[in-house]
């Protein structure tokens, strides 16, 4: 809470302790490389569930040259292990799948709302029974940060009045909502390339629609998109910095929806008889 950097995360104040013994400068860019392997498997294991071989390996590529995962790295930004845990959330199921989304929630707020979506829909049973799992899911990540931010300062909203000082004394103002489309799509194509923001939405939309007409289909990464996208822009629209690695999330399921894309197309194409 006294550095001053950056938003004080209980995940990553835990995950730091794992790393303390090593110099300073680098330490926690130690998590990030494993974080960066995390993303990738989740990545490539989502994709492969829902489109196979094809769609893992352009998911895979779509995300290491779309992204600016270099720099990501070279700063050690917390925001990778968001994004591992968030895309590891898309590829399990069922308590798993929740509770990745619960850890995502300790490092960023976005994550409660798609915690809570996740809880109502890995749930079985009467709609009572869901709604409650979605409450508890979307209620333990901040419960969980009110009772650390009260064990280290007395306060159980310290990081939420660090935050309102900060804003205070940097005096940014709020931005108009005409302004919002234009930040945000700049801020979404500078963490990931155009192009890829494009093609993972148009390849969410058709695996969505194709897998639709099968049975259920599964809108948690579409959710998780919508929802990151929507919170995101509020924060900034009431005063908050609009930093595009915190966007990096959205551009993991982007990425999906490439590989997604691409085993679309390549099932479209008519199959060629030969040797």
């Amino acid at each position: 809470f006294e550095l001053g950097a950056t938003t004080p995360k209980p995940l990553a104040a835990v995950l730091g302790l794992f790393v303390a013994p090593l110099p300073p400068a680098r330490a926690f860019a130690v998590i990030v490389a494993l974080a960066l392997a995390v993303l990738a498997t989740a990545l490539f294991a989502a994709a492969y569930r829902e489109g196979g071989t094809v769609a893992a390996a352009a998911a895979v590529i779509a995300l290491v040259v779309g992204a600016r995962l270099d720099v990501a790295v070279a700063f050690a930004y917390v925001d990778v292990v968001v994004a591992a845990l968030v895309m590891a959330g898309v590829a399990l199921r069922g308590r798993l799948r929740i509770c990745a989304f619960v850890l995502a929630g300790l490092l960023r707020p976005e994550a409660w709302l798609v915690a809570a979506f996740a809880g109502f829909s890995e749930t079985t049973g009467r709609l009572r029974h869901r709604a409650g799992a979605a409450l508890l899911a979307g209620l333990l990540a901040p419960t969980l940060w009110i009772l650390g931010d009260l064990a280290l300062t007395g306060d159980p909203l310290g990081t939420l009045h660090w935050n309102s000082e900060r804003l205070r004394e940097s005096d940014h103002e709020t931005t108009s909502w005409t302004e919002l489309p234009g930040a945000f799509w700049g801020a979404l194509t500078k963490e990931g390339a155009a192009v890829l923001t494009v093609a993972g939405l148009l390849g969410l939309g058709m695996h969505l629609s194709r897998t639709r007409r099968r049975g259920a289909p599964d809108v948690v990464p579409l959710m998780v998109a919508v929802v990151w996208s929507v919170v995101t822009t509020l924060h900034f629209r009431y005063g908050a910095n609009l930093q595009p690695r915190y966007l990096l999330p959205i551009v993991a399921v982007l990425a999906l929806g490439c590989g997604l894309l691409a085993a679309e197309l390549l099932r479209s194409l008519p199959r060629v008889r030969s040797p």
